[in-house]
């Protein structure tokens, strides 16, 4: 990894990582979901669900805890479809917002959205950028104090005679502490005591699936703050 965590690795190590994880999460899954249905059978049982209902509801949990990890290395192995599509990047950013707004209500969680202009049009699909601002407001808001601000930010920057998108996902939590900057896009690296350290890696992954760059910046203050910014070609709409 480089100073702000970025692969070095060609396309087709990581397309081989890819392949992989495929293939584990897919020989997890199944099982996974035959254990499920066992339990759930079993709390319909009422003399099996009036003695173990404390231990089959942690198994379901858990089982729901892997599922969703798995789920997670899954989006990772699966490479970015972009073909010929492209879509407003703005739009994308106030349906996301839209999205996460009433989460950022329940925490008291105020989420500005800046944009310099509109529209502006990006190589992709809404479905591939959704799940990236997504993860990145995800960690925003978790990280965010009650009556904090998440500031979503998307600018034109012009670099090597072409037009460039970037937008920037600010938050005000404590930080990003300096030695484990270069391994927050890392597969599997995680600070969370539950995370399944995939959210950054699938959000690096499209990214750079996309010709576009993501990067991590922290502190942006004197109180501390992290800044994700992602950074994409600009097209003709």
């Amino acid at each position: 990894l480089d100073e702000v965590g970025r692969w070095p690795w060609p396309r087709s190590r990581l397309a081989s990582l890819g392949q992989m994880a495929a293939t584990v999460a897919h020989n997890i899954k199944n099982p996974l979901s035959s254990i499920k249905t066992i339990v759930q059978l079993m709390q319909e049982d009422e003399q099996l669900a009036a003695k173990y209902t404390q231990d089959l509801s942690l198994i379901k949990s858990e089982i729901d805890r892997l599922t969703e990890s798995v789920t997670q290395l899954l989006k990772f192995s699966k490479p970015t479809v972009t073909a010929s599509a492209s879509v407003d990047l703005a739009a994308v950013l106030e349906k996301t917002l839209l999205i996460f707004r009433p989460e950022a209500e329940r925490r008291n969680i105020r989420v500005d959205l800046q944009l310099s202009e509109k529209p502006l049009w990006v190589r992709g699909s809404e479905e591939v950028l959704l799940e990236v601002f997504q993860n990145l407001l995800v960690n925003a808001l978790e990280v965010s104090k009650q009556h904090g601000v998440v500031v979503v930010r998307a600018t034109v920057a012009e670099s090597a005679g072409q037009q460039r998108v970037a937008v920037q996902v600010d938050d005000a939590g404590p930080g990003v502490p300096q030695e484990i900057q270069p391994k927050v896009f890392m597969p599997f690296f995680t600070t969370k005591q539950k995370g399944t350290g995939l959210g950054l890696a699938v959000v690096q992954r499209r990214i750079m699936d996309l010709a576009g760059e993501v990067t991590c910046l922290s502190p942006i203050s004197s109180k501390g703050g992290t800044r994700f910014e992602v950074t994409l070609p600009r097209i003709e709409g």
